[in-house]
């Protein structure tokens, strides 16, 4: 799916512009997604974790609405808490490498239903866009954010967003690939190389000390 870069998105008053502070994309096997006035709602980390007895949805109903979600889980700005593994799993980029990389063709998985089950509309903000998100309903964000911490949260924004998306479609067919190429000093080792193929490509090596054949697998989400 390659959304059209022309888009914006209305919130409130304002108009936050693609890439510049902004970025939306659908799963939906659509060429055209429509989000028209859907009430904004701020959900905090976006947590449900019995485990650790926090719920940000606890009591309401999200359907049709446009959640407001903090990257990270709440452990990584409180580590202290003993709670979600601390800074285990940051996502610490910045904003140049969200509108990079999640701009473009996006590729997920087909399936049966088209992706209807998927949410509608997906996406990011900038920190200097979310900031403003919250001074129409005369909250601010970082005492928002501070509550969120500190707790399951959710609270209304009291405005309403509105964006559509138009999208060229492609359809490929992706394949694991296995291979061995046996070496002349350790053959009874394996270097592994493996990748995936999203926002960044990474790759690996790691020695095996079986002698066995390494699947190297690159799925297409």
């Amino acid at each position: 799916m390659t959304p059209s870069p022309d888009m914006t998105m209305s919130i409130g008053q304002d108009t936050f512009t693609y890439k510049e502070c902004m970025i939306a994309s659908t799963k939906h096997e659509q060429q055209q997604v429509t989000l028209s006035d859907s009430d904004v709602v701020f959900v905090g980390f976006g947590v449900n974790a019995p485990e650790y007895g926090w719920n940000d949805y606890q009591d309401l109903d999200v359907k049709g609405k446009m959640v407001v979600i903090l990257v990270n889980a709440p452990g990584f700005e409180n580590p202290d808490s003993g709670k979600f593994e601390g800074k285990t799993r940051p996502a610490s980029c910045g904003w140049s490498v969200v509108a990079n990389s999640w701009s473009g063709p996006q590729y997920s998985l087909l399936s049966a239903n088209g992706n209807a089950d998927r949410v509608a509309v997906q996406g990011w903000l900038s920190a200097d866009a979310a900031r403003q998100l919250f001074r129409p309903a005369g909250l601010n964000f970082a005492e928002q954010k501070a509550k969120a911490l500190a707790g399951p949260y959710h609270q209304s924004l009291n405005v309403k967003a509105s964006v559509t998306i138009n999208a060229k479609m492609q359809k490929s067919i992706s394949h694991n690939v296995i291979a061995t190429l046996p070496g002349s000093r350790s053959p009874g080792e394996h270097l592994i190389y493996s990748a995936h193929w999203d926002h960044w490509v990474k790759m690996t090596a790691r020695r095996v000390t079986k002698s066995i054949m390494v699947p190297m697998t690159m799925p297409s989400a």
